[in-house]
């Protein structure tokens, strides 16, 4: 392992080199630099930069624009070249004859927002733009217009994101996985690619949300908005009797500028929430059914500021700083949940990153980023005394959760790409580091468990079961990665992607767990506007902090569980039979190894007019070495343990598996009208696995093959994203969300094997057997824009708008100052999605649903941006 870790350093210090180290010049060859800047002079990143001989079709070179929106171009013979800068949702910038002389050349560019225009420039070469992996195939661009029609609230606009993109979605933020999502206000661009198998990639092979946050400005801007939404312009949820009492008050602030002009910027974000829900119970209760609505008090606190420095040679150094404090009252009350069983909850994190980013040469591009965060979360019981369940048809008494957990993580990223030629290698590595500190216990007051109402009022539980010792645990974990990418242009229509990525942890044995990738796009016409793209990759999952912390606590030192069969009611020790068992412990098996996913795909994408895009994907999973856990210490068909001395022994084992197949096709792009966008995305899929996770269990220990529907096996689902001008000053936009039924399992409510694990099923029902109802959502956003005042000086002059005032980035050209006034209407059509299918055959809810997602809600804001 030292050899390996030694191995990784070497690596980094060799990415790390100075710069001469990469760049080879010539004291006759000529250097371009390109900046690209929008109308109203904010630096551009991820444009694409093409240099050609001028009236030749082949590209010289292709580079995208860096954090200041500058690309380098180096080792370029004296001569005319051609300069070609392209990026979705703005006019292509053509320069058909550059004379470039001996030594550094500079050309400022300044893009345009796409007009209404059906004519189409073509691209030096179509086929070659159409293969490059940073390009646009398999990708869809959400630009300004779409941008102001995401929602406000960062959680919201993940849980949209995630829509768009999928469940299985890796989010990065400028170039580094594990930030937080910044604020919309703080995001010049996203884009979302597609059946993704590059190496420096860890999640599975599906989609990437790569977020690009707004580069440091020349003039100080700001946004000040407030939003509120109240229970008077709500509709009743399905189960409530009377509308809930609700209410939302949310503020921020937004405020960026030039420090040192040029130079220094600093960007100051805050985020105020007050906010009350309302949960409904519906639970069957000695008295009765009870149909109820609980509050749910909500307050957070979001600050974050950001600095920029541009460092010589086109190097953009950021410090990001990010404070997030939430707490949320009476948790875990709703469905059948008892208001005395809630719990309060208190997050807070802070995360810092440092980033550098830029050029080492005319081929090198180096970007290293470190971030540390600081984590804590507590859970605070409403009431002490034990926990009553009633199989899916009361539970009341003290909630289960209590204590503290707190942990600190550091994150150190590095890649570095080389282009030249016809090939782009990239090589990197990733180091992480978390120390975890609990004394969170679950279960601490004890649980009686009941199988029906009737045994509740007779007091005749069937368990009780308590965790005893001390919870405090302190430990430390690492993971790493290394990769390797090679992008080789075969062809001027032909790209093949290698790559070659290892993963280990700490807490597992082995370092060598390799990930090959390979993937292939080819346009086969000229035109371009066709491509195919095919890929194959292995990709790990990790072993959960959490599970390990169960083995932890549960190693039969620190603690035991108190297991007793038949115990008394409300004293588990006085009366009944009280049959106390052995304490039982949760171990992590000797040869545990990382959960392997196999992956490959094949696709299809088709360009439409100028703006669309029309794509088709098979996508193919097999899964092996996934956790499960066993009981080895499960009763035999006599009722007799192995070892009568303890309890069950759950052993994590790597002998899960899974596979998947899914079948997407999404449409999306600008429309040739009011600046209209559109996203649609469907997917048809069956996914099948053998458990539920790392620590479930089969339901019947003499047959544990429990293969069947996964939990997340949703057939059809269908996302749809819009946006468009609709008068002159108004923009519309709308979210459709629509899924099949998801499965569930039908148990039989007793302890039929009398391992004390009530997950026991009718003979000859499979896991998820069952399906639950299907879910549409509506939601729609209405904005109306009022510019006020002439633009100040350095805003660029007065500009055509675009649709009305201050509409997309550029409202500074036309304005000094905006208002927009906004509506945002959830589930607009109010639609009842029922969820909380209860599947215990026992309880007098089995088949039905006992909760159902929100009712229609509506939130009103305004925003002042000058």
């Amino acid at each position: 392992m030292s050899r390996r870790l030694v191995a990784f350093g070497a690596c980094l210090c060799l990415m790390l080199a100075p710069q001469r180290v990469f760049a080879q010049s010539s004291r006759r060859a000529a250097t371009l630099r390109v900046s690209v800047v929008d109308a109203t002079g904010l630096s551009i990143v991820g444009a694409t930069v093409n240099v050609a001989h001028a009236g030749a079709t082949t590209v010289l070179r292709t580079l995208p624009t860096d954090a200041r929106g500058e690309a380098l171009i180096n080792n370029l013979q004296p001569g005319v070249y051609a300069v070609h800068v392209l990026l979705d949702g703005f006019r292509e910038f053509v320069a058909p004859k550059l004379a470039l002389k001996p030594g550094a050349n500079r050309i400022n560019v300044t893009l345009e927002i796409a007009a209404l225009s059906t004519s189409v420039t073509v691209a030096p070469d179509a086929q070659a733009a159409a293969i490059n992996p940073n390009g646009d195939s398999m990708t869809t661009t959400l630009g300004q217009d779409a941008l102001d029609a995401l929602p406000e609230d960062e959680t919201d606009l993940q849980q949209t994101l995630s829509e768009l993109a999928g469940s299985d979605a890796e989010v990065t933020v400028d170039g580094l996985v594990g930030g937080t999502m910044p604020p919309k206000s703080q995001i010049q661009q996203i884009r979302i690619r597609r059946d993704v198998f590059s190496a420096d990639r860890h999640g599975r092979g599906g989609s990437r949300i790569e977020i690009v946050t707004r580069p440091g400005t020349d003039q100080w801007r700001s946004m000040l908005s407030y939003g509120f939404r109240d229970d008077a312009l709500n509709a009743r949820n399905a189960f409530a009797e009377t509308r809930p009492p609700e209410r939302q008050d949310q503020g921020r602030l937004s405020i960026q500028g030039p420090l040192v002009k040029g130079r220094t910027s600093v960007a100051l974000f805050v985020r105020g929430l007050s906010a009350y829900d309302s949960s409904t119970i519906r639970a069957a209760t000695p008295d009765g059914l009870f149909n109820g609505l609980v509050k749910q008090p909500e307050g957070s606190h979001n600050v974050s500021v950001n600095l920029q420095q541009a460092l010589a040679r086109g190097n953009m150094l950021r410090f990001d700083f990010r404070d997030n404090r939430d707490q949320q009252e009476n948790q875990g009350v709703g469905d059948f949940n008892l208001p005395e069983h809630g719990y309060t909850s208190l997050d807070t994190n802070r995360r810092v990153r440092v980033s550098d980013e830029g050029a080492l040469g005319g081929h090198t591009y180096n970007t290293l980023g470190l971030l540390v965060g600081w984590t804590g979360s507590t859970a605070t019981p409403v009431t002490s005394g034990p926990a009553v369940v009633v199989l899916d048809t009361m539970t009341t008494g003290g909630a289960t959760q209590q204590g503290l957990q707190s942990g600190r993580s550091a994150s150190l990223q590095e890649k570095l790409d080389y282009t030249r030629g016809q090939q782009a290698i990239s090589v990197g590595g990733e180091l992480d580091w978390n120390r975890y500190n609990s004394d969170q216990i679950d279960n601490g007051n004890g649980t009686f468990t009941f199988s029906t109402l009737a045994d509740y009022e007779a007091g005749q539980p069937n368990t009780y079961t308590q965790w005893l010792g001390n919870p405090a645990v302190d430990f430390s974990a690492f993971e790493g990665a290394w990769f390797v990418q090679d992008d080789l242009q075969l062809r001027k229509n032909l790209m093949i992607g290698l790559g070659l990525r290892n993963e280990w942890q700490s807490q597992l044995q082995g370092t060598w767990n390799p990930a090959p990738r390979l993937g292939v796009t080819w346009a086969p016409f000229t035109s371009g506007r066709t491509t195919i793209r095919g890929g194959y990759g292995v990709f790990h999952d990790w072993y959960d902090a959490s599970t390990y912390e169960d083995t932890l606590q549960t190693d039969g030192t620190r603690g035991q569980d108190v297991t007793i069969e038949d115990p008394g009611y409300p004293d588990p020790f006085v009366g009944g039979q009280a049959l106390v068992l052995p304490s039982g412990r949760i171990v992590a098996s000797a040869d545990l190894e990382m959960p392997t996913i196999r992956q490959s795909s094949i696709g299809l994408e088709r360009r439409i007019g100028r703006g669309l895009r029309a794509d088709a994907t098979y996508i193919h999973r097999t899964g092996d070495n996934l956790m499960r856990g066993r009981n080895l210490n499960a009763p035999g068909p006599d009722g007799i343990r192995p070892d009568p001395s303890v309890g069950n022994i759950i052993e994590i084992e790597s002998i899960g598996r899974m596979q998947d197949d899914q079948l997407r096709a999404s449409l999306g792009g600008q429309l040739p009208w009011r600046h209209a966008f559109l996203s649609v995305r469907y997917t048809y899929g069956q996914s099948f696995d053998d458990g539920d996770g790392a620590t479930s269990l089969p339901a019947d220990n003499e047959q544990p093959d429990e293969w069947g529907p996964s939990s997340d096996d949703v057939r059809h689902e269908l996302s749809l994203f819009g946006v468009a001008d609709v008068l002159k000053s108004v923009q519309a936009g709308f979210t459709l969300r629509a899924q099949s039924a998801p499965p569930y399992t039908i148990t039989t409510g007793t302890d039929d094997n009398g391992d004390t694990v009530f997950n026991d099923r009718p003979a000859g029902v499979g896991r998820n057997s069952a399906r639950a109802s299907g879910q549409f959502r509506l939601d729609l956003r209405l904005s109306w824009r009022l510019g006020m005042g002439a633009p100040g000086a350095g805003a660029g002059g007065p500009q055509r708008g675009r649709g009305g005032p201050g509409r997309g980035a550029d409202w500074r050209s036309q304005h000094r100052a905006l208002v927009e006034l906004y509506v945002r209407a959830t589930n607009v059509l109010n639609t009842v999605n029922y969820t909380g299918y209860r599947g215990t055959l026992t309880s007098p809810f089995f088949g039905e649903p006992t909760s159902a997602r929100a009712a229609r809600q509506i939130e009103l804001g305004t925003m002042l941006m000058f």
